[in-house]
């Protein structure tokens, strides 16, 4: 066997004949990439084996990333969850504190956009004292849509259907539901206001919170 140069993978041992190898003093914790000491033998049979780990490592890598997705991906995720957001479920659509000191109250609907909602509920949270009525009007005084002596809540569920057209038809836990006198298109506030001949005007406190339904 001829000589063999400690760069080659080894050298002789002129005592045994026999080959030894070198190997690095220590390695990296991860890959096991050589690690030398000054007094090691640098051998160019372990640059090539790190260099085959590191390449491995990085093709790993690169293909971990391309199964990401990237910015754009993203986005269009985004927008499409964003869509469906604004067709399920319970939106807010407008609030309306009620002042104290005053015999009534308006909560403007003119922006309702009444055909892009299968339905739209009220919930009205009414103040009043012992034996004080407080009613919900809508459009004014024509449309009683229910009351409560003293304090209550009042729940009403319109049902446009998409359609704004069609005429006001819905549900009130407080009264039957008034016949319809208008489409929905035409409707423009909900009114709120004591009794009739009440001298004591609303406390303040109460609250309308409207919400569509898609």
């Amino acid at each position: 066997m001829g000589d063999s140069s400690p760069l080659e993978g080894g050298s002789l041992d002129p005592n045994s004949n026999k080959e030894e190898f070198f190997m690095a003093s220590n390695y990296t914790e991860h890959y096991d990439l050589c690690q030398w000491e000054a007094t090691d033998q640098v051998q160019r049979t372990d640059f090539n084996a790190d260099n085959a780990k590191i390449d491995a490592a990085l093709k790993d890598h690169d293909t971990a990333l391309a199964g990401k997705a990237g910015a754009a991906d993203v986005a269009a995720l985004d927008s499409s969850v964003a869509a469906l957001q604004s067709k399920a479920g319970l939106q807010h659509i407008a609030t309306l504190t009620i002042p104290g000191g005053e015999t009534e109250a308006t909560l403007s609907l003119a922006d309702v956009d009444w055909g892009s909602w299968k339905a739209v509920h009220l919930v009205a949270y009414l103040p009043g004292e012992r034996g004080q009525s407080v009613g919900v009007y809508l459009n004014g005084e024509d449309s009683y849509l229910g009351g409560t002596s003293g304090s209550g809540t009042i729940l009403v569920s319109l049902w446009p259907m998409y359609h704004p057209e069609l005429p006001v038809t819905g549900f009130s836990n407080s009264e039957p539901f008034p016949a319809a006198a208008s489409a929905y298109s035409d409707i423009t506030h909900l009114l709120i206001q004591i009794g009739v001949g009440a001298d004591r005007p609303l406390p303040a406190g109460g609250k309308i919170e409207v919400y569509g339904e898609k």
